[in-house]
């Protein structure tokens, strides 16, 4: 069925290049994904193995491209009518009744007709397609171009079904018993039932099978069933249907085997059932519009969002396998991960005194780097939607979610997604667009990606489904920056989360951390997973669309993290001594440390580095608010008492000046460096 004209792309481009038979199958190929040739006998004779381009002669032959009924000359120049013959080849006959008065002229005459009528070529004023005329390069482009949106994006115009079951199929009632875990089932002792017999009926679907064993007994015929074959069952079958899935009328069924339902509620058109999943909780809730889930494991919480969910589905078969058929499958995702440990870190002040290699001696020994939910898969449910239109068939959906997380994460994905298959003389391409967004706040290494199986179902019968696996991976690289007393700087990687090496060094004037984000989107597609029709044939794949080569997400080109900002590089360098002699004149009074630990064995000087116009250092006056705890002189030496906190406020003897330098009492006898 088709429901809209192409509009003509024409015109004159500035630079008109040329293009052969050959270049233009190749680019056919390319472009519409078309699967390699099976069959290494050449189709041509002209075209033998050794020939450069036989391998894309041979696949546009077994796509339907090409005949071998027709000439082929891969030197000549492209023309029109071989443009519009390779292109209608692609799609369905359209039977145009457009009368072209050269027409007589081309070998083609149906395949030029219908692009007429698509609008793809249009005639001169003579009513003339003059099909032996050249075509740019550039032209023929935009056509190929239009045909290809037109064949992915399948638009069917009105539903279609025509069903025939095959004559040797018998009705039965619906049985007494039925066991779909181990294929038993109890029928009436009124039922004629022999063994091998293939069997229908219809309960909550329609149930095709076939007898292997048949025991009459006093609770009834007791049988044992076996899968049977679609072409055992399937007379005849062509269908076309497309739908919004509304998942309020969803039949959702949660894997009892990982999860434990607490509660179901419904509202209007919202399911909501309450869960345990292992040590998570949360809810699963379909609305009409999508089905969302939310989980939560201690401070790791996890919502995912599966919306405006439209298959397209067209299905023909025959004695001779899958004529045609086209699956594709619109939808759009949401995904928020979030970790946020309740617990606080105390005492990170305590790093403030360690130097060089002992901070991250320090650090590595008080804090080891999250691996929090590595490799965790879980399966949530199996959801089954009816085709409006046909009640026979069934939209069956499976949700997995796939976890890694570990540090302090915030991250919204939204994804939008058109991934569908195309079959054509039982061969196989593939239909994939992913629209990706995200924004996030990331502190550590993350992991999510969401699984969901759909497919389509006759009964029990599997034709064709599409698995897809798509999210985000990442990692942060953490990278300690450690001063001397010189200003000389030593950098190195650690294996410490970024957020706590962050807050240890918030207090160490000779340590500064940075990190490096490393983040790709993660699609795989994996084609016809289960016992489909589709897949008994050999039609099935596995693709990985996306990974860590060709998904990397950069946000702007920056990549750098330094002091929670996005940066394109890394801005540390080597900084100047502060002298311990010499004061700056300035506008203010300065010192070196506004944070000093010390310890009940030691003293600290505090060091001025600047000060006010027209002062001197003997106008200075220190003063502590805790003398019990640390105690300072007249030349800003602190004496340690006993362990706490102190402010100490150093001013100029007027008063108009001052500032304040934190002051915390440690001792080393004792773990200060313990945090709850």
């Amino acid at each position: 069925m088709f429901c809209t004209l192409f509009l003509f792309l024409g015109g004159c481009t500035s630079k008109q290049e040329n293009i052969t038979v050959q270049e233009w199958l190749e680019t056919i190929i390319i472009e519409m994904n078309i699967p390699e040739a099976i069959n290494q006998q050449p189709y041509f004779l002209n075209i033998n193995q050794d020939h450069p381009y036989f391998n894309v002669v041979q696949a546009s032959t077994e796509w339907g491209v090409i005949e071998q009924s027709v000439p082929l000359n891969l030197e000549a120049n492209l023309t029109k009518e071989w443009v519009a013959y390779t292109l209608m080849n692609l799609m369905e006959p359209q039977k145009s009744n457009v009368k072209i008065k050269d027409s007589s002229k081309s070998m083609f005459p149906e395949q030029i007709a219908d692009a007429v009528g698509l609008g793809i070529f249009s005639l001169d004023k003579r009513d003339c397609f003059n099909p032996k005329d050249s075509i740019y390069k550039e032209e023929a482009l935009q056509k190929l171009s239009l045909v290809k949106e037109y064949v992915d994006y399948y638009v069917v115009d009105e539903p279609v079904l025509d069903f025939e079951i095959n004559e040797t199929v018998s009705e039965v009632d619906v049985p007494i018993e039925f066991n779909e875990d181990n294929n038993k089932a109890v029928f009436h002792k009124n039922q004629l039932i022999d063994e091998n017999d293939i069997v229908h009926w219809k309960a909550d679907q329609d149930y095709f099978y076939r007898i292997k064993e048949a025991i009459e007994t006093e609770n009834g015929i007791e049988t044992k069933l076996e899968e049977v074959e679609y072409e055992d069952v399937i007379e005849q079958f062509e269908m076309e249907d497309s739908f919004d899935v509304d998942f309020s009328d969803a039949e959702i069924e949660i894997n009892l085997d990982e999860i434990s339902v607490v509660k179901t509620n419904q509202v209007q058109n919202m399911i909501s059932k309450e869960i345990k999943i292992k040590d998570f909780e949360g809810t699963i809730e379909a609305s009409t519009t999508g089905i969302s889930l939310k989980l939560k494991k201690g401070d790791l919480k996890v919502e995912t969002k599966i919306y405006n969910v439209k298959p397209t589905v067209r299905w023909k078969t025959s004695s001779s396998g899958i004529d045609d058929a086209f699956f594709k499958l619109d939808f759009k995702t949401t995904e928020l991960i979030k970790l946020e440990p309740s617990k606080t870190y105390n005492m990170y002040s305590n790093f403030a005194s360690v130097k060089g290699e002992d901070f991250i001696q320090t650090l590595l020994s008080s804090f080891r780097k999250s691996e929090d939910m590595e490799g965790t898969e879980i399966p949530i449910c199996q959801i089954k939607v009816p085709f409006p239109n046909f009640p026979l068939l069934d939209l069956t959906m499976q949700l997995k979610l796939h976890l890694y997380a570990g540090g302090k994460v915030e991250l919204v994905l939204a994804n939008e997604h058109q991934i569908g298959i195309e079959i054509k003389n039982n061969k196989m391409r593939t239909v994939q667009e992913s629209k990706r967004d995200a924004d996030f706040i990331i502190k550590a290494s993350t992991s999510s990606t969401l699984g969901l199986t759909t497919g389509v179902r006759a009964g029990n019968i599997a034709l064709m489904d599409i698995g897809i696996k798509g999210g985000i991976r990442g990692y942060v690289d953490t990278i300690l920056h450690l001063y001397d007393k010189n200003g000389e700087i030593n950098s190195k990687n650690i294996q410490v989360d970024l957020d706590k090496a962050d807050m240890a060094a918030l207090y160490n004037e000779d340590v500064k951390v940075c990190g490096n984000i490393n983040l790709h989107w993660v699609l795989d597609l994996i084609i016809n997973t289960q016992k489909t029709v589709a897949s008994k044939i050999g039609l099935s794949k596995t693709i990985n669309i996306l990974d860590e080569k060709n998904g990397k997400l950069i946000l702007n080109k920056k990549t750098h993290i330094e002091n929670w900002q996005f940066m394109e590089h890394c801005t540390r360098g080597k900084r100047k001594p502060v002298s311990t002699k010499d004061t700056i004149e300035s506008d203010r009074i300065g010192i070196e440390k506004m944070n000093i630990v010390v310890d009940l064995k030691e003293t600290k000087q505090i060091i001025i580095t600047s000060l006010p116009k027209g002062y001197k250092k003997s106008d200075i006056q220190f003063n502590s608010n805790e003398e019990n705890i640390a105690k300072v002189t007249n030349d800003g030496v602190i004496t340690p008492i006993k362990r706490g906190s102190a402010i100490i406020t150093i001013k100029t003897s007027d008063g108009k000046f001052k500032i304040d330098c934190n002051v915390l009492v440690t001792d080393k006898n004792t773990n200060d460096l313990r945090y709850s």
